[in-house]
């Protein structure tokens, strides 16, 4: 599961934050509350290897985000705790799936070497 996106079902958002920790992956969901969303990334409970290699690529990090911070209008804003998690708030619903695609497919580049093989 790269993401969920849901307009907030706690056992879901539980439920997809305990497959995320128990697959050593970034949690990344997306709340969509109407028209409006806030997007969730949290490495956290990333360990090892994989919390190192996301520690590591710090300023690249950085980079994505205010690249992501750019994208959307105001309202719309990054809220980072680096460098390990973000929430990405006020994004139009409709930005949910593309925001967290586009931030899977970075952490993705950044913890390939730690994929199961």
């Amino acid at each position: 599961m790269k993401y969920l996106i849901t307009t907030y079902d706690r056992n879901d958002v539980t439920d997809h934050a305990n497959y995320c920790e128990a697959h050593q992956i970034p949690c990344i969901y997306a709340l969509v509350l109407g028209e409006k969303c806030t997007v969730f990334v949290h490495c956290e409970k990333l360990t090892g290897p994989r919390s190192e290699a996301i520690k590591a690529h710090e300023a690249e990090f950085a980079e994505f985000i205010a690249r992501l911070d750019n994208t959307y209008a105001k309202p719309a804003w990054v809220q980072p705790t680096l460098p390990m998690s973000f929430w990405y708030h006020d994004l139009p619903a409709s930005a949910a799936e593309d925001v967290a695609e586009e931030t899977y497919e970075f952490l993705r580049t950044i913890l390939a070497p730690f994929d199961d093989k």
